[in-house]
């Protein structure tokens, strides 16, 4: 069931896992509050997020339900949420469909493999001499190897139509290079795709 309302809020931290978040609600074109902070100049979040959430981190939603005002902090859970109860289940592929399975293993992979990776890997330069930085960037050049021949076969990630797994894998593909920069240019079906969905209205919004 899908409802309607004014009471959501989006707590927005520029350059964050936020933009999924953010992405989502315009595609669904629902009404939601919009909060926007910048960073602080040492890089971490503006500290409204501890306040919200104890590791202070983005992204952060707040609704009120029943007059009781619910917090979710974690961007997966979040979009999931935002999709099921605004969005009467949009972009989420239900059990039985025949790319359920892709579905749940991209939307998943987004996080756990390839944003969790490229977070090894800009941990592993900073420190410079990490003994294991030339294993994390093998695995990292693997993993775009799997998502490029992946797009070469289909429009999107979990098929021939956008899901959750595109919303909550492409801040890897571009706000995530501003802190581990990769060299995407051998990596054509990645390109395209890219391209493809920075052309879309609610994107570009």
């Amino acid at each position: 069931k899908q409802r309607m309302s004014n009471n959501l809020t989006v707590y927005h931290l520029k350059k964050s896992r936020s933009e999924r978040v953010v992405w989502l609600c315009e595609e669904l074109e629902i009404p939601y509050q919009l909060l926007t902070y910048n960073r602080q100049i040492n890089g971490l979040a503006d500290p409204v997020f501890k306040k919200l959430n104890p590791t202070g981190t983005a992204p952060v939603i707040q609704d009120i339900i029943k007059g009781k005002t619910i917090t979710i902090t974690e961007s997966a859970a979040i979009l999931e949420y935002i999709s099921q109860t605004y969005g009467g289940g949009k972009f989420i592929v239900e059990p039985g469909a025949h790319n359920y399975a892709d579905y749940l293993q991209w939307f998943h992979f987004s996080e756990t493999t390839f944003t969790g990776t490229q977070g090894t890997v800009f941990y592993g330069r900073l420190a410079k001499e990490a003994p294991w930085l030339p294993l994390i960037n093998e695995r990292a050049q693997i993993i775009l190897k799997l998502i490029d021949d992946r797009l070469s076969e289909n429009e999107f990630l979990a098929g021939e139509e956008m899901t959750l797994a595109d919303i909550m894998s492409i801040f890897s593909f571009t706000t995530l290079r501003g802190f581990v920069p990769m060299d995407y240019s051998e990596y054509t079906n990645i390109l395209k795709y890219m391209n493809k969905i920075a052309e879309r209205p609610a994107y570009k919004r």
